[in-house]
């Protein structure tokens, strides 16, 4: 059995509910202030900070949003089923700093016109990831300890992916090209229009 204890922070929205086995838990962070306005002697705009630690022990469902604020989020030894990300024009970084310890169902992650950086992406345990791209920058780098066949799915806007895959490792790349967007595929070979694949040797996983 889990405790959940509600909390009454004056700058924060926070609740939980608990539902047969399963808690849920939400907190809103927002800014002290109304309006855009802010503190020119200060020269900030009052936004608050959250530190949040999760527990191992359980399996966990996460959906994040950052408006604009930064966010730095590493999820590495979690017990992780769900995760989706939302980053709109602020910047956020996570991490998967070592192997996640179930099963990623989902892993669904959207930039809008904002900054964003995924690393250590093969350690998320699962074997698809979507990302959407509006009009922001994203890097997504898919090293780490447990890289294996997975299918990403990668829709870009007006903005800008870029892919880091580790050496050693086969990669096809299946690329809708149009008069608005470019594609560089350093280290790839052309097979036909829009396929690319990496060069396979016997070494290759």
């Amino acid at each position: 059995a889990y405790e959940i204890k509600e909390c009454d922070w004056s700058s924060d929205v926070c609740s939980s509910d608990l539902a047969g086995n399963s808690a849920y838990f939400s907190l809103v962070t927002e800014t002290r202030q109304e309006g855009w306005g802010f503190d020119l002697i200060k020269d900030d705009m009052g936004s608050p900070e959250s530190e949040l630690y999760l527990t191992t022990a359980i399996p966990l469902d996460i959906n994040f949003s950052c408006g604009l604020g930064t966010a730095e989020l590493d999820f590495g030894n979690l017990q992780l089923e769900d995760l989706k990300i939302d980053n709109g024009l602020g910047e956020t970084k996570f991490d998967f700093s070592t192997i996640n310890r179930t099963r990623l169902r989902r892993l669904a992650v959207e930039n809008g016109l904002g900054e964003l950086t995924a690393n250590k992406l093969s350690n998320a345990n699962t074997d698809r990831l979507s990302f959407d791209c509006g009009l922001g920058s994203a890097s997504l780098d898919f090293s780490g300890d447990d890289l294996h066949e997975m299918y990403v799915d990668i829709s870009v806007g007006l903005g800008s992916v870029n892919l880091a895959i580790p050496v050693g490792y086969s990669l096809e790349l299946d690329a809708e090209e149009n008069f608005l967007s470019s594609i560089d595929t350093r280290g790839l070979y052309k097979s036909r229009s829009g396929v690319y694949y990496s060069e396979r040797g016997d070494t290759d996983k």
